[in-house]
């Protein structure tokens, strides 16, 4: 229920009789924005108090002011009365088509679009922001005592800041540059780390991405071409390449749409900053109703498929598939990922994908997505997409456990048995073996058979790495680190 303010305002010790006036007519346009009223008291306040503003005052106080008296700018132009000599307001001539609001302090000069880019006659190109009052509040949001303070600020940032703050925190993310500049600039240590939490965050309580990850003027087909665990996949082109469209889904469990969209945007945005050789690049995002969560994923188009299929059809046409070398890439992959703290969470021969290039390699792809397929459905036993197969004991044991590096190693040896006999694990029970039946069977240590008859077979050193893998006390299997140079050895012996 939305909160409002009570009938009576009550008036502090500190006003003027100016304070009390203006104060009462703010009170009665900011009946259902409470928090505008208090923050713009709390400026007020401060003025009277200290005589000057703080940064985070003046950012607090400003962006409350303006979302608060957005139709009233002659209320606006009286605040400047109140404010230290050395500040100055004004709006600007076309305050009703962009809302824009100039400030000036000892900082100098802040344009700020508190409205951000809404203009009658359709999107404006790029709000009038300083990017140093943005940057400065991201480094506050970071550094300083009035942390917390600060990122409540960053978070609650509207319209065009909040759109210009996302690039910005994006850029510093993305670029070694640009973040030891920020770093040495500001004088503070490094929280890159703390900066991408910051940036997910802005993104999911303004509901955008930034701007760097947005595509348009891209076709979407009638159709989808296939479906997965998690949505449906399109087919289309953009620069004059082939690329998969992946949209979300409607869920069976509405109640979830706000949190299936916060998980989508940490996940989009965790996928786009995990560039590597071996992991499928995210191109970026695409707005579209047709996704449930009201964005699609834009990737490259894998022409030859994913791994288990490619294989396949290279022995069909007398090819020996490179096995070997693939592996060893999805190690490395997979311990880029784990050093990013990335989980894939369904790791099997579908979400590993063979690129089109002369020596085609791996790249991994819907890592973290498997969240999605776990609300799209209420029984426990398919939650995961149909993955009981490829899962680690914890995993079944507990709907809940946390996601851990241990359970892709664990899923990797069960990916190796697809690609070398072109059948899923535990290819010897019935095919309509019933999900809990194989959970238990897995709960109990059974493991996959070693496949003899099967296409190729498998090397004793690679099965006793499998075995390792497959261990049932998470503790006891390799890191992917370890894999990697495991299977790194056997590249150099074969």
């Amino acid at each position: 229920m939305r909160s409002l303010l009570p009938r009576k305002r009550e008036r502090s010790a500190w006003e003027t009789s100016r304070h009390t006036k203006f104060l009462d007519e703010v009170w009665k346009v900011c009946s259902s924005r409470p928090e505008g009223y208090r923050s713009i008291v709390s400026l007020l306040h401060t003025c009277v108090s200290h005589g000057n503003l703080s940064f985070e005052t003046l950012v607090v106080g400003i962006q409350y002011l303006v979302d608060a008296l957005a139709d009233h700018p002659d209320l606006m132009m009286k605040v400047l009365s109140f404010l230290p000599r050395e500040c100055t307001f004004r709006l600007s001539s076309d305050f009703d088509k962009t809302r824009t609001v100039y400030i000036t302090t000892p900082m100098g000069t802040v344009p700020r679009a508190a409205f951000g880019m809404i203009h009658k006659d359709g999107i404006h190109p790029e709000p009038p922001i300083v990017d140093q009052l943005i940057t400065r509040l991201i480094s506050s949001a970071l550094f300083t005592v009035e942390t917390k303070v600060s990122q409540e600020t960053l978070v609650s940032l509207k319209g065009g800041d909040a759109t210009r703050a996302l690039q910005i925190m994006n850029e510093l993310v993305e670029s070694g540059t640009k973040w030891t500049q920020f770093v040495a600039r500001y004088n503070v240590a490094d929280k890159r780390e703390r900066t991408f939490r910051l940036l997910c965050k802005l993104a999911v309580a303004s509901q955008k991405f930034p701007p760097t990850l947005h595509i348009r003027n891209i076709h979407l087909p009638r159709f989808a071409i296939a479906s997965g665990g998690v949505g449906e996949i399109f087919q289309s082109t953009w620069k004059g390449s082939p690329i998969a469209i992946k949209a979300i889904r409607k869920t069976s469990s509405p109640e979830y749409l706000q949190e299936l969209r916060k998980e989508f945007f940490y996940e989009a945005l965790n996928w786009w900053h995990c560039r590597h050789e071996y992991v499928l690049p995210l191109l970026g995002v695409f707005p579209s109703d047709v996704s449930f969560v009201g964005f699609c994923l834009v990737l490259p188009w894998m022409q030859r498929g994913d791994i288990r299929k490619c294989a396949h059809n290279l022995k069909q046409q007398g090819f020996q598939p490179p096995l070997d070398r693939w592996l060893y890439e999805l190690a490395n992959g997979l311990e880029f990922l784990h050093g990013k703290k990335v989980v894939h969470g369904d790791l099997r021969a579908c979400n590993v994908l063979i690129t089109d290039d002369r020596q085609p390699k791996v790249q991994l792809t819907d890592f973290g997505l498997s969240v999605f397929a776990s609300r799209m459905n209420t029984s426990s036993l398919h939650i995961h997409g149909g993955n009981t197969r490829w899962m680690a004991p914890e995993q079944l044991r507990s709907q809940g456990a946390r996601a851990d590096p241990s359970m892709d190693v664990y899923s990797f040896a069960s990916l190796c048995i697809e690609v070398y006999t072109n059948a899923s694990p535990f290819r010897e029970m019935p095919r309509n073996q019933p999900d809990l039946q194989i959970a238990r069977a897995i709960l109990e240590g059974v493991r996959p058979m070693r496949p003899i008859a099967m296409g190729d077979c498998i090397p004793d050193d690679l099965w006793a790495l499998m075995e390792h893998c497959w261990s049932h006390v998470p503790a006891d299997r390799p890191t992917a680190s370890v894999l990697q140079v495991r299977l790194k050895s056997r590249l150099r012996t074969a």
